[in-house]
């Protein structure tokens, strides 16, 4: 009798831990989708959203207040600070100096003096933030137009345009055409067509390792440089460095597992990824995604993306030099800055 009860034991102990999998595939409790917060999306617009969904809801006396008269008054002070939520109408005007610790809203333009902080702004029209200004957390507008010193930290996003005009700090900006200095209204445009040059056989390149026909792409050992003027059709797989030599024009994509050099006047129609940095000189169009581990460096004169598709760049620390259009989203993880010429 001891026997058949040691038996059992064993086998309840071998089949317990089996008991919720073997229930589940008979009663198929947990077949639907987990649900998603939305509150954590990685949308950079979710913030200034839900904010505009709270105050939509608002009862509209609480916005009534003439802000420009009670900033007016608090102007006199040493450093003066608001602390108390602004709801306002019409245009607002923050004169300079001034701290905003809460939530800044309104209904048309808002328009700052030099060395204001808000922490948080949401304007219905244009958003003006005067030189030295400072966002703590993030700031929605149709359209925003930074000045030089600007430190841009969260989320910075406009509907349309957002302008940079000189020097500034950031982590994550966004707008579906981002214009880095005046000048970055050039005309220029990503070109259509290919770059006069030698084109380059993708399939004849030395030290291959994998080449896929159906998808064009291929894999290269070691180092790797593109001469000057080439025209390559595929993607480009690089296991160390790869250069490109200015005036290339590659059809495709590349990717490297050590740095991603870029020269001068380089067109790329898809997406550079670098798991080390990416230096890309002056005047390059680029219409894929950019995204390197340790650094991203764009000089000026380079086109980012393209207005009916917006791209996105990453890195840890990103460098852009004045004057430089990018359609989409940069975010810099750790740190951005614009630097001028």
């Amino acid at each position: 009798m001891s026997t058949l009860f040691y038996v059992l034991g064993v086998l309840l102990l071998l089949f317990a831990p089996l008991l919720p999998g073997l229930l589940e595939l008979y009663q198929k409790t947990d077949i639907a989708a987990l649900g998603i917060d939305r509150l954590h999306t990685g949308n950079a617009n979710a913030f200034a959203a839900n904010y505009r969904s709270r105050v939509s809801a608002l009862d509209s006396d609480l916005v009534n207040k003439d802000w420009n008269a009670r900033f007016a008054e608090l102007q006199s002070e040493m450093r003066p600070t608001v602390t108390e939520e602004v709801l306002a109408q019409g245009s607002l005007r923050i004169p300079a100096g001034f701290n905003c610790l809460q939530e800044v809203y309104c209904n048309g333009d808002v328009s700052t003096g030099m060395g204001v902080v808000l922490r948080s702004v949401l304007a219905d029209g244009e958003l003006s933030l005067g030189e030295d200004s400072s966002i703590l957390r993030w700031a929605g507008a149709q359209r925003i137009n930074a000045a030089a010193g600007c430190a841009l930290f969260g989320r910075v996003v406009a509907e349309q345009t957002l302008c940079i005009d000189g020097p500034v700090s950031f982590q994550r900006i966004q707008a579906p055409t981002i214009l880095l200095g005046r000048e970055g209204l050039m005309a220029a445009s990503p070109s259509s067509a290919p770059a006069p040059g030698q084109e380059v056989d993708i399939c004849s390149l030395p030290n291959i390792l994998f080449y896929n026909s159906a998808m064009r792409r291929v894999v290269v050992a070691g180092d790797f440089t593109l001469p000057e003027h080439s025209l390559l059709r595929g993607n480009l797989v690089v296991r160390g460095q790869l250069h490109i030599g200015d005036g290339c024009y590659i059809d495709g994509s590349i990717k490297a597992a050590g740095m991603v050099y870029l020269g001068c006047q380089v067109t790329i129609t898809g997406s550079v990824i670098s798991d080390q940095s990416v230096l890309c000189q002056s005047d390059c169009r680029i219409a894929g995604p950019i995204v390197a581990d340790r650094q991203l460096s764009i000089a000026a004169g380079s086109v980012l993306g393209k207005p009916d598709a917006p791209s996105s760049l990453s890195s840890r620390f990103v460098l852009l030099k004045l004057p430089l259009v990018v359609h989409g989203t940069v975010w810099a993880r750790t740190r951005g800055k614009v630097l001028s010429l």
